[in-house]
């Protein structure tokens, strides 16, 4: 099978890999059960570049031995915007799921909380979800605080 790709999609395909790489690595390092078969497609798309028209995009890492996303290309593509959007929409949703999840705990107890079904558990996180949503909308972290304040050496 050829693929053929003209410079405006092989720029896409390359935000498309980027936004791959970030979701396996974004941990930091190598993911320790990454297939071989994911890096070896990355450096085939990446040493396509010179002859797709995109040689400033894409280099040579001799140290490792690969080809790696360029300078240029971090800073103009719009996978980090895809990415950093994603980073914050994520990071909202987790910060008012996990703040509904403990006031209802508290307000329940864990055991109580553990035997809600699916139908309770969402009836009973609502009041809690919308109003931590609404704070959040409104105000961000501005009126988020540690109430017990404790020292940290």
């Amino acid at each position: 099978m050829k693929l053929e790709l003209d410079r405006q999609e092989y720029l896409t395909m390359l935000t498309v890999v980027q936004i791959a790489d970030w979701i396996l690595h974004a941990s930091g390092g190598d993911a320790p059960d990454e297939p071989e078969d994911f890096r070896a497609l990355e450096q085939k798309i990446l040493a396509q570049a010179k002859e797709a028209g995109c040689e400033s995009l894409v280099e040579r890492d001799e140290a490792i031995g690969r080809w790696v996303f360029s300078r240029e290309f971090e800073n103009t593509s719009l996978g980090a915007a895809y990415v950093q959007q994603y980073e914050d929409d994520v990071f909202w949703d987790w910060l008012v799921q996990r703040l509904t999840e403990r006031d209802l705990v508290r307000k329940l107890g864990e055991e109580a909380y553990m035997k809600l079904g699916p139908v309770e558990l969402a009836k009973r996180e609502g009041p809690y979800f919308d109003m931590y949503d609404h704070e959040i909308q409104e105000n961000g972290l501005e009126r988020l605080e540690i109430v017990e304040r404790q020292r940290v050496n």
